[in-house]
């Protein structure tokens, strides 16, 4: 489906599966259906292509549009990969054995929970900073701490507590050193309400307050903000990395191609996909796989 991926990215849910039937005629292969473009790049080596054809949905909204369409229909065959982002905490996931939800808040998470956060370390970091903080383990929990309070305020906002649009601030000056500094980002959130210090206090203090639940780290940080920090951490706690190499859709890219096919079966999507394949009787992976 290599049309429909340059296509779809204008197209509405609708026209999207009205594009899967038509090619249905011809194809008996899995139709898959994926967010977005990384996505696609991070697990495009892992599949077998002529039996598979990768819908590209452009977004998590336009995705679940779509799967709704084709779960309501008489259309076999299809498998849908999202994001858990905060669905794990709300229990806002859809059941059904057509969708593998990432295991952490989402896949870029749970790629950088293989080996491959090791070996980036190994060929980038000043090791001898990192072993101060604890194994790789400790170091990448370290990084994911370091912007706690950024994803609980995020979380917060999930829970109706925050009526304003974070995803549109740049909250790269909010951290400095490791350090996340709330009430700095929060001011920016608010700033066009002229907020009180008492506003500001009381907000932190709600998102901070969540925390309460002992929430997994891992279902909290968002990927990309984790590769940020990852980025800042190398230039200063963790190493001497310049700019141009600290750049998060530079580390982004670096774990998508370093990924192999050991970390691809570490990942319990990996096991996800054997279990619907098993169920389906439509192998999608890659014959190296076998």
């Amino acid at each position: 489906m290599a049309e429909l991926k340059s296509i779809t990215e204008h197209l509405n849910a609708e026209d999207i599966f009205a594009e899967m039937r038509m090619e249905r005629q011809a194809f008996s292969g899995a139709f898959l259906l994926l967010e977005g473009l990384t996505d696609i790049k991070r697990f495009d080596k892992f599949f077998d292509g002529p039996n598979t054809s990768v819908v590209t949905c452009w977004g998590k909204l336009k995705l679940l549009e779509l799967f709704q369409l084709v779960e309501a229909s008489d259309l076999k065959g299809y498998l849908a990969f999202i994001d858990a982002d905060f669905d794990s905490l709300t229990d806002n996931k859809i059941e059904s054995e057509n969708i593998i939800y990432s295991e952490g808040h989402d896949f870029d998470i749970d790629t950088i929970r293989t080996s491959v956060f090791n070996r980036y370390m190994r060929e980038v970091s000043d090791n001898k900073k990192c072993a101060a903080v604890g194994d790789d383990a400790a170091v990448m929990c370290f990084i994911a701490n370091s912007i706690r309070p950024l994803s609980l305020l995020k979380y917060s906002k999930i829970l109706g507590n925050i009526d304003k649009s974070i995803s549109s601030i740049d909250w790269g000056n909010c951290y400095e050193c490791t350090n996340f500094n709330l009430e700095k980002l929060v001011y920016r959130l608010l700033k066009k309400d002229a907020p009180s210090t008492e506003l500001i206090k009381r907000t932190c203090d709600t998102a901070f307050s969540l925390d309460s639940e002992k929430l997994d780290i891992w279902q909290i940080t968002n990927g990309h903000d984790f590769f940020y920090a990852l980025g800042m951490s190398l230039k200063s706690q963790f190493g001497k990395r310049r700019k141009h190499h600290i750049e998060s859709r530079e580390i982004e890219m670096h774990f998508r191609l370093t990924i192999d096919d050991e970390d691809f079966r570490s990942m319990r999507v990996y096991d996800s996909i054997n279990a619907w394949v098993a169920r389906e009787n439509r192998p999608i992976l890659s014959e190296r796989f076998n």
